[in-house]
């Protein structure tokens, strides 16, 4: 017996090597490209929010309907203008008293200066126009940085719960090499037949091929990261965070969440696109009201005769002009354009409404699977639990010649399967709440 005891030290030393080199690896597949940037999920929001393209593509709207106000707001201020012309005549030879058909050169510059003073407030409602477009724009950025926090969030919990699953595909390496090491000394001594080395180095085989799938769902999980923040897929960053360090306190009440649903940039934008329809109204009806605009102006004439007998012209009055005018009919475009403005208005209201029982339906949805979620929490930590309780009492039956190595390795299997589920309900649960903030229009906590 003591030298089974020394075989079993030397097995379990040797799979301690083992996992070590395992661990090397899977720090990152990737982690031999150079010092490693450490990006936390606050730190990945960040990066995102600053250099995502679509992010930035947004920002440009909103900067370009800021520019559009500024044009509407100029539609207040008085027009001038500058004209300039040059005439020569001259004549045929017909004889005429009429002067103005002599010989002659004629100039005149005309400075003006016009300004609205009434048009059925047209350019009020272009200027409440424009703002609420920028107000649009505004959400319609909100939005798209929402639904990348939530892409964000929900790629890094992934990426978590892929390196916890490579994590327990390791942990169940290790303790087959460890098995497999204690069967083959039975095996020399004659206390177990080779069938329970062929059984354990077939599970062996299995649980690495499942260990480079692991390693391969981590790198992807990775690689989708780095998009999001708008980096290559080589870059080297370490994400750094573990299931472990969340709070997994499920919300009592999503009444909270429902009080927020107002908030929602969707929501928004559907009001935003009721009132702007309005606005439209106003523009049509004003079609059908005067417009009275008033003008001044400086000229200058000058007239240069050929004839030296006649007295040239030169010039300067000005004028003053109040323009008014009144629609009196165009056919009915006016009335039918504003019918149709207000069918309009109703559509965009039916909208809203819509909108706002989808996103009470959507955060309530996204509750319920946030409670499911920590349901599989609560039951993954109790089954995780007794396969533990299970394996340790196999692996007793087994060394004291009671069990057989079937039992360890189902044992065994039913551990690593508790410790996946723990760490999928786990990451489930926070990519849930993921989704139950952006459903609810919440910026990122």
């Amino acid at each position: 017996m003591p030298t089974i005891h020394k075989i079993r030290f030397l097995a379990v030393l040797m799979a301690g090597v083992l996992v070590t080199a395992g661990a090397a690896r899977a720090g990152g597949p990737g982690d031999s490209r150079g010092a490693a940037q450490i990006y936390d999920l606050a730190r990945c929001i960040r990066t995102a929010l600053e250099r995502n393209p679509q992010i930035q593509a947004y920002r440009e709207l909103v900067r370009s309907a800021e520019a559009e106000v500024r044009a509407a707001v100029g539609g207040f201020l008085p027009s001038a203008a500058v004209d300039i012309s040059r005439t020569t005549i001259r004549n045929d030879g017909t004889l005429t008293l009429d002067t103005d058909y002599l010989d002659q050169e004629r100039s005149v510059i005309q400075w003006r200066v016009q300004q609205n003073l009434f048009n059925g407030w047209a350019t009020l409602t272009r200027v409440e126009r424009s703002r609420l477009v920028k107000a649009f724009r505004r959400e319609d950025l909100k939005a798209a940085e929402l639904t990348l926090t939530a892409d964000v969030k929900r790629a890094f919990y992934q990426l978590l719960g892929s390196r916890a699953r490579a994590e327990a595909a390791r942990s169940q390496v290790s303790r087959l090499e460890s098995q497999l090491e204690v069967v083959k000394a039975y095996e020399r001594l004659q206390l177990r037949p080779r069938l329970d080395v062929l059984q354990v180095e077939v599970e062996l085989e299995k649980a690495r091929r499942a260990l480079e799938a692991a390693w391969n769902a981590e790198e992807t999980a990775r690689i989708r990261l780095n998009t999001l923040l708008g980096v290559s897929g080589e870059v080297n960053f370490a994400y750094r965070g573990d299931l472990e360090d969340f709070s997994y306190d499920p919300p009592i009440s999503v009444e909270p969440y429902l009080a927020r649903s107002g908030d929602r940039p969707e929501v928004k934008k559907a009001e935003i696109n009721y009132r702007v329809s309005r606005k439209e109204e106003r523009l049509t009806l004003s079609q059908a009201l005067p417009r009275v605009d008033l003008t001044g102006s400086w000229i200058q004439y000058q007239r240069d005769y050929d004839e030296p007998a006649l007295r040239d012209d030169d010039l300067g009055y000005y004028t003053v002009a109040l323009n008014v005018t009144v629609p009196l009919f165009q056919g009915g475009q006016v009335y039918h354009s504003l019918a149709a403005q207000r069918h309009q208005s109703q559509r965009y209201r039916r909208e809203l409404e819509n909108l706002v029982n989808e996103v009470e339906r959507e955060i309530r949805t996204r509750f319920l699977a946030l409670q499911d979620a920590h349901g599989r929490i609560a039951s993954a930590r109790k089954i995780l639990s007794l396969a533990l309780e299970t394996y340790d009492s196999a692996q007793v039956r087994y060394r004291t010649g009671v069990g057989s190595i079937t039992d360890v390795l189902n044992a065994q299997a039913d551990v690593t399967d508790g410790e996946v589920q723990l760490s999928t309900a786990r990451a489930d649960f926070l990519v849930a709440l993921a989704d139950l903030e952006r459903a609810a229009g919440m910026a990122a906590q």
